[in-house]
């Protein structure tokens, strides 16, 4: 079970976390051939400014 850490260095928005989550989804599996339903996305939001 593929578990993708991500970080984003943006204003929090969950429209935002579902899109990246559905992308690395999407590259995961058809790069790597994993299973798309048991890929993890943990989606972390550092300030811009840092």
């Amino acid at each position: 079970m593929p578990i993708l850490n991500v970080k984003l260095s943006a204003q929090p928005s969950p429209e935002l976390s579902a899109a990246v989550a559905e992308m690395l989804t999407e590259c995961t599996a058809r790069i790597l051939h994993k299973d798309p339903r048991v890929t993890a996305v943990v989606v972390d939001y550092v300030s811009p400014a840092d």
